[in-house]
């Protein structure tokens, strides 16, 4: 009894079993249970983890998550796993292809939906593996590189009957957070519904380790309201299967930016400084449908729809410096200075140009798409595929916009205005059809050999008006039109129409890609390989039909290249060290209004015009990684490297016109760019009970960025502007979890550093650290606290107003009812109100630095309610 106790309790993560599904029975184990057994006392404790062969498996009754919290949270504990806002998962660095629920797509391409509502009660494990394509299982040997996979296996009592879940909560700041989740599980089938409306923005929960970072926040204040529905039945014997899914969703969203750039010139660098208010609405439904049939030929069609009707209201401003503006103060003080009766002479010389807008704008998109995919397998083994994508798409939308530039000499005053009054009426459609013929050849020493043939068709049209209204009598500058104004006859507002910038387009493109592909895929006691080296060549043939009032042109191209693939993956070591490598080649080829002889001034302050002697770009990618675990204490290491350039990129080069502030931009082909860096991720068990747990990211990149900028008048005599980016990231993680008490201290830390030796370039060195702790804890009457606190610091930014130290506190205190079916929470959000958003980007033309508004500080009052049925057995 004691040596069973043992190996339950303390070797569970070195068992290696063959068995992907099996998983030790700990749910009569409690932690920190003792049993007197002849004056030994042994202490038993649920493991948190486990390896089964190739998969990993996380036994979630061993997480001490607070009352309430659903599968997101849950994932952010997992050992070595990373979940970011967007739903994507990572293990250990690897990104999941497959998020699934007992083995089922439910809500294929948006995991939230699940992370955000199913409950963390309802899941007895998480496993992660390598799962085969549905079509390789079909085939019976895989014909693609297998889909690293999270698969969500619930409680038994869940996997049938009935579970459904609902919380509201109220708070401060007009602030609330309703949602709604019900799931139906049968044997074959399973229905979900959910419903989720708020105006936080936020699905993260105190306690989680307190990612509040200010670089990575949402923006803006956003009002949603989303629901959905999705149905999944298969046939008994898996002959066929059925999916459908539906979603609808309405969003209601406030952005507010202060930005500060910074521009790298040859003759002296220039400073801009703008804000923006925009109001954004927008309606979406959309809906699809996938059949499967497995028997006696492979048939998948999937059919998709979806339809979005937008509005946006946006006010900007914008103020252009031959010199910094530090001293003046922030972003919102200098524009305020800038647009007042009491500008100061000292900040009115170094200004070149201010610029004022106020844009409506409507956009209305259909989009639909057709698939179907056949195989079937010949009786010697062979088999030949069939793929077949439609997809048309919809556009329609208008802008009615109200422009006025002023251009500063050396007067300190306004020496040209330009006030546009512009309206916008936009039609676009587009249909592709893309189209695959295979024949596969299958080999009884695990190589298999495709030969194929691909063939896509692409049509674009494209009528674009655009009027300029204040050519009418009354509608110039100083006749307070409103923004929502047109003139009352059609014939008034076409003889106002913009010839040089209205225009009606046809692009048609047919495209052939022969080729080859062979691949080894193989399988033994604790191993695996997989090798692949496919081969297309793309031939593409263009037309693009140009027509307006001033020119009336086609354009031809067509190009031939060719894009090799090479992949290699190997575990050894009854999976516990995997090798990886990866070489791809890719191309982009450039717009075909490149070509066309035509300028864009649509803004007078940035022109675009065309270059005809644009080439292709191509991108060459090598990736390598490898991964080691010991099972014994946990321990995992995973180190990458990777390097990728760049032949011919495209850089949207510009002149600058130190006289008036005017940008004029050509796209041109330049060499030079490539990045490369490396990542090692470690973690392991620090104690043998495994209560205390390690984990580090370390990710280091070197980016060499050339790009174009220049001030002379003539274009093609632009500076080449070679900047060298290095960035260095660490991240450390350290959790104690005992009975019912947890706690974790983490930090961060990113250093920066850009350096050039462009003429009046200036190093930049920026530092954004964070540390802080997190803390939950079971209290006497069945409460549970959950906080997190930390500090967000940010050094060395040109706009001084983003150097801060915030320090943010999230707390949330939560008790259970009536066997827990309800639960009341109260939780407090950015207490001590000092979190704010921002962001930076740097390149090879400037650096760009800029504040968002984000939700405020609130408290909110949360009521959960639960039900689950169970069938009678």
């Amino acid at each position: 009894m004691l040596a069973a106790l043992w190996l339950g309790t303390q070797v569970a993560e070195g068992a290696r079993e063959t068995t992907r599904h099996t998983f030790f029975d700990l749910k009569n184990h409690r932690d920190s249970v003792e049993r007197t057994l002849n004056e030994v006392i042994v202490k038993a404790t649920k493991v948190k983890f486990t390896y089964k062969g190739d998969t990993l498996v996380f036994n979630a009754n061993a997480f001490n998550m607070p009352e309430g919290s659903m599968l997101g949270s849950l994932i952010k504990q997992l050992h070595g796993v990373e979940l970011k806002d967007n739903g994507e998962i990572y293990v250990n660095g690897r990104k999941i292809d497959n998020l699934l629920l007992n083995g089922k797509d439910i809500f294929k391409g948006d995991n939230k939906v699940i992370l955000d509502n199913l409950s963390n009660y309802m899941v007895q494990n998480v496993e992660v593996y390598e799962k085969p394509t549905e079509k390789s299982e079909w085939l019976g040997y895989d014909v693609d590189k297998k889909e690293y996979t999270m698969d969500v296996k619930l409680k038994r009592k869940y996997t049938a009957g009935y579970t459904a879940n609902a919380s509201l909560g109220s708070g401060t700041e007009k602030r609330y957070k309703g949602r709604a989740f019900g799931l139906r599980f049968t044997n074959n089938s399973r229905i979900v519904a959910f419903a989720d409306l708020n105006n936080v923005n936020e699905s993260r929960s105190p306690g989680n380790e307190g990612e509040w970072d200010p670089t990575k926040l949402y923006t803006g204040e956003l009002n949603l309201k989303k629901a959905g529905a999705s149905l999944f039945i298969e046939q008994k014997d898996k002959i066929w299967q059925e999916k459908a899914q539906v979603a609808t969703g309405f969003t209601d969203q406030t952005n507010i930016s202060h930005s500060a750039k910074e521009s790298f010139l040859n003759t002296g660098n220039v400073f801009q400084r703008s804000m923006e208010q925009g109001y954004n609405k927008s309606f979406q439904i959309g809906a699809t449908n996938e059949f499967t049939w497995k028997k006696p030929f492979w048939l998948r069609s999937v059919i998709q729809f979806h339809f979005t009707n937008g509005n946006n209201h946006r006010q900007s401003q914008y103020a252009q410096f031959n010199d910094p503006p530090n001293h003046f103060g922030s972003t919102p003080q200098i524009l305020d200075s800038v647009y007042s009766d009491f500008a100061t002479t000292e900040l009115i010389n170094i200004l070149t140009t201010r610029s004022k807008q106020q844009q409506k704008k409507g956009d209305k998109t259909y989009y639909m798409n057709l698939n179907l995919d056949f195989g079937k397998k010949l009786p010697w083994g062979d088999n030949i595929d069939l793929y077949i994508k439609t997809n048309y798409n919809r556009n329609i939308y208008n802008i009615k916009d109200l422009l006025s530039n002023d251009t500063y000499g050396k007067a300190s005053h306004p020496v040209d205005n330009d006030f546009r009054n512009r309206y916008h009426d936009a039609h676009k459609k587009d249909f592709y059809i893309d189209s695959q013929a295979k024949y596969a050849i299958h080999s009884s020493n695990n190589w298999n050999y495709e030969g194929y043939v691909k063939f896509l068709h692409d049509y674009n049209y494209s009528d674009l008006g655009i009027f300029r209204l204040d050519r009418l009598e009354g509608w110039g500058a100083g006749s307070g039109q409103n923004i929502d104004a047109l003139p009352s006859t059609r014939d008034s507002i076409l003889q106002t129409i913009d010839a040089g910038n209205s225009n009606e387009t046809t692009y048609c493109r047919m495209k052939y890609a022969p080729g080859a592909r062979i691949f080894l895929q193989k399988e033994s006691e604790g191993e695996s390989e997989w090798f692949c080296i496919d081969l297309p060549f793309h031939m593409e043939n263009r037309k693009y039909f140009y027509t307006s009032l001033v020119t009336d042109t086609l354009v031809r191209r067509s190009e031939f290249i060719p894009t090799p693939f090479v992949e290699y993956s190997r575990q050894t070591h009854n999976y516990d060290h995997r090798y990886y490598a990866k070489y791809s080649m890719s191309y982009y080829l450039p717009s075909m209004s490149h070509f066309v002889n035509v300028k864009n001034d649509i803004d007078p302050l940035n022109i675009y015009v065309s270059n005809p002697k644009l080439k292709p770009a191509i991108h060459h990618e090598l990736v390598m990684e490898h991964n080691r675990r010991n099972r014994i204490n946990n321990q995992n290491i995973s180190v990458g490297l990777s390097v990728w350039f760049r032949q011919k990129s495209f850089a949207n080069g510009y002149t600058y016109n130190t006289e008036n502030g005017v940008r004029t931009y050509r796209t041109e082909n330049v060499d030079g760019n490539w990045n490369a860096g490396g990542f090692l991720n470690f973690g392991r068990s620090i104690d043998k009970q495994r209560h205390w747990n390690w984990q580090t990211l370390t990710d280091f990149r070197y980016e060499r960025n050339v790009d174009i900028a220049g001030t002379e008048e003539k274009i093609g005599n632009e500076q080449l502007n070679k900047v060298n980016n290095w960035w260095f990231k660490e991240y450390a993680r350290l959790t104690f979890q005992w009975n019912n008490m947890k706690i974790g201290a983490n930090g961060h830390v990113q250093f920066r550093t850009l350096n050039s030796r462009s003429q009046n370039f200036r190093s930049i060195n920026t530092w954004d650290y964070n540390y802080g702790l997190t803390c939950e804890y079971h209290l006497p009457l069945s409460l549970e606290l959950a906080s997190d606190i930390k500090v967000y610091s940010r050094l060395g930014y040109g706009d001084s107003s983003m150097n801060t130290n915030d320090l943010v506190w999230n707390a949330s205190l939560s008790r259970s009812f009536l066997k827990k079916q309800i639960m009341v929470k109260i939780e407090g959000y950015d207490l001590l109100n000092q979190l704010s958003t921002t962001y930076s980007s740097y390149n090879a033309q400037g650096r760009i630095e800029t504040w968002y508004n984000s939700i405020p500080s609130y408290l909110m009052l949360h009521l959960a309610w639960k039900l689950n049925v169970t069938p009678r057995k």
